[in-house]
Protein backbone atom coordinates (compact mmCIF):
# COMPACT_ATOMS: atom_id res chain seq x y z
CA UNK A 1 0.00 0.00 0.00
CA UNK A 2 0.97 3.40 -0.87
CA UNK A 3 0.24 6.86 0.60
CA UNK A 4 -1.48 8.69 -2.16
CA UNK A 5 -0.38 12.58 -2.63
CA UNK A 6 -1.37 15.27 -5.51
CA UNK A 7 0.36 18.64 -6.14
CA UNK A 8 -0.98 22.15 -4.97
CA UNK A 9 1.36 25.15 -5.53
CA UNK A 10 0.83 27.60 -2.38
CA UNK A 11 2.04 31.30 -1.88
CA UNK A 12 4.90 31.46 0.83
CA UNK A 13 6.93 34.51 2.22
CA UNK A 14 10.81 34.39 1.22
CA UNK A 15 13.10 37.14 1.70
CA UNK A 16 10.29 39.30 2.40
CA UNK A 17 8.77 38.70 -0.92
CA UNK A 18 5.73 36.26 -1.75
CA UNK A 19 6.22 33.32 -4.33
CA UNK A 20 4.79 30.25 -5.25
CA UNK A 21 6.04 27.14 -4.45
CA UNK A 22 4.68 23.27 -5.37
CA UNK A 23 3.90 21.04 -2.63
CA UNK A 24 2.59 17.64 -2.11
CA UNK A 25 -0.68 17.14 -0.69
CA UNK A 26 -1.98 13.94 0.76
CA UNK A 27 -4.68 12.66 -0.67
CA UNK A 28 -6.92 9.93 2.07
CA UNK A 29 -7.82 6.47 1.29
CA UNK A 30 -10.48 6.48 3.07
CA UNK A 31 -12.19 6.60 6.74
CA UNK A 32 -12.03 4.34 9.25
CA UNK A 33 -14.56 4.39 11.89
CA UNK A 34 -14.10 3.76 15.81
CA UNK A 35 -15.74 0.39 14.83
CA UNK A 36 -13.87 -1.05 12.05
CA UNK A 37 -10.82 0.17 13.58
CA UNK A 38 -11.72 -1.31 16.88
CA UNK A 39 -12.10 -4.86 15.02
CA UNK A 40 -8.76 -4.06 13.38
CA UNK A 41 -7.23 -4.30 16.65
CA UNK A 42 -9.04 -7.00 17.68
CA UNK A 43 -7.98 -9.28 14.53
CA UNK A 44 -4.44 -8.73 15.22
CA UNK A 45 -3.81 -11.68 18.06
CA UNK A 46 -6.02 -10.14 20.55
CA UNK A 47 -8.03 -11.93 23.43
CA UNK A 48 -10.39 -8.92 23.30
CA UNK A 49 -13.19 -8.54 20.90
CA UNK A 50 -14.12 -5.44 19.23
CA UNK A 51 -16.76 -4.51 21.77
CA UNK A 52 -14.33 -4.53 24.30
CA UNK A 53 -11.59 -2.25 22.23
CA UNK A 54 -14.10 -0.26 21.41
CA UNK A 55 -15.58 0.52 24.85
CA UNK A 56 -11.65 1.00 26.21
CA UNK A 57 -10.51 3.74 23.09
CA UNK A 58 -14.42 5.25 24.15
CA UNK A 59 -13.92 5.21 27.46
CA UNK A 60 -9.70 6.74 27.05
CA UNK A 61 -11.05 9.39 25.04
CA UNK A 62 -13.19 10.62 27.67
CA UNK A 63 -10.64 10.19 30.04
CA UNK A 64 -7.60 11.88 28.13
CA UNK A 65 -10.25 14.84 27.46
CA UNK A 66 -10.43 15.47 31.53
CA UNK A 67 -7.11 14.97 32.13
CA UNK A 68 -6.62 17.79 29.13
CA UNK A 69 -8.86 19.84 30.74
CA UNK A 70 -6.85 19.36 33.89
CA UNK A 71 -4.02 20.79 32.15
CA UNK A 72 -1.85 17.50 32.49
CA UNK A 73 0.26 16.23 30.07
CA UNK A 74 -0.76 12.67 29.19
CA UNK A 75 1.58 10.26 28.24
CA UNK A 76 0.43 7.18 26.23
CA UNK A 77 3.73 5.23 25.44
CA UNK A 78 4.23 4.52 22.05
CA UNK A 79 1.64 6.50 20.95
CA UNK A 80 3.15 9.54 22.13
CA UNK A 81 1.81 12.83 24.38
CA UNK A 82 -1.12 15.05 24.41
CA UNK A 83 -1.43 18.11 26.09
CA UNK A 84 -3.51 21.15 25.95
CA UNK A 85 -2.92 24.21 23.21
CA UNK A 86 -4.13 27.70 23.27
CA UNK A 87 -4.90 29.49 20.50
CA UNK A 88 -5.41 33.60 21.67
CA UNK A 89 -5.94 37.20 20.91
CA UNK A 90 -2.49 39.08 21.15
CA UNK A 91 -2.39 42.07 23.51
CA UNK A 92 0.08 44.64 23.54
CA UNK A 93 0.51 44.88 27.07
CA UNK A 94 0.72 41.97 29.37
CA UNK A 95 -2.01 43.67 31.79
CA UNK A 96 -4.64 44.28 28.97
CA UNK A 97 -4.30 40.75 28.41
CA UNK A 98 -7.46 38.79 30.28
CA UNK A 99 -9.41 35.45 29.84
CA UNK A 100 -11.75 36.26 26.94
CA UNK A 101 -8.30 36.86 24.44
CA UNK A 102 -7.95 32.85 24.54
CA UNK A 103 -10.10 31.71 21.44
CA UNK A 104 -9.81 28.26 21.37
CA UNK A 105 -8.35 25.44 23.01
CA UNK A 106 -6.34 22.78 20.71
CA UNK A 107 -4.98 18.95 21.53
CA UNK A 108 -1.23 19.02 20.58
CA UNK A 109 0.29 15.73 19.79
CA UNK A 110 3.72 14.45 19.99
CA UNK A 111 3.99 11.47 18.14
CA UNK A 112 5.52 8.44 20.30
CA UNK A 113 8.92 6.68 18.49
CA UNK A 114 7.17 4.20 15.96
CA UNK A 115 5.52 7.38 14.72
CA UNK A 116 9.09 9.00 13.48
CA UNK A 117 10.16 6.03 11.18
CA UNK A 118 6.91 6.85 8.96
CA UNK A 119 8.36 8.47 5.94
CA UNK A 120 11.27 5.90 5.91
CA UNK A 121 8.37 2.75 5.86
CA UNK A 122 6.32 4.69 4.15
CA UNK A 123 6.38 4.21 -0.01
CA UNK A 124 4.56 7.05 -2.12
CA UNK A 125 1.84 6.75 -5.34
CA UNK A 126 1.23 10.14 -7.42
CA UNK A 127 -2.80 11.01 -8.03
CA UNK A 128 -4.00 13.36 -9.57
CA UNK A 129 -5.74 16.52 -7.11
CA UNK A 130 -9.14 16.10 -6.05
CA UNK A 131 -9.87 18.83 -8.24
CA UNK A 132 -8.83 17.15 -11.16
CA UNK A 133 -10.64 14.13 -10.92
CA UNK A 134 -14.16 16.07 -10.69
CA UNK A 135 -12.85 17.73 -13.70
CA UNK A 136 -12.32 14.56 -15.33
CA UNK A 137 -15.14 13.05 -14.19
CA UNK A 138 -17.59 15.69 -15.38
CA UNK A 139 -15.99 15.68 -18.84
CA UNK A 140 -16.78 11.90 -18.97
CA UNK A 141 -19.90 12.50 -18.04
CA UNK A 142 -20.68 15.14 -20.86
CA UNK A 143 -18.94 13.48 -23.35
CA UNK A 144 -21.12 10.31 -22.22
CA UNK A 145 -24.18 12.71 -22.34
CA UNK A 146 -23.34 13.93 -25.49
CA UNK A 147 -23.15 10.82 -27.69
CA UNK A 148 -26.41 9.78 -25.83
CA UNK A 149 -28.22 12.52 -27.14
CA UNK A 150 -26.53 12.61 -30.57
CA UNK A 151 -27.59 9.03 -30.66
CA UNK A 152 -24.00 7.40 -30.00
CA UNK A 153 -23.16 3.89 -28.67
CA UNK A 154 -22.47 5.08 -25.46
CA UNK A 155 -20.20 2.51 -24.83
CA UNK A 156 -17.31 4.65 -22.66
CA UNK A 157 -15.49 7.89 -23.10
CA UNK A 158 -13.27 6.85 -25.54
CA UNK A 159 -15.69 4.27 -27.88
CA UNK A 160 -14.62 1.24 -25.60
Amino acid sequence: MAINYSLTVRSVNQNNERVKKVYATAQSQGVMTLKEFSDHISQHNSVFDRSVVEGVLIKAVACLREQLLLGRIVQLGDLGSFRAGLKSDPTVLATDFTAQNIRKVKVVWRPGTPFGSLTDDATFQYVTSRAAQAESKKAVKDELDNRAQAGGSGDGPSGE
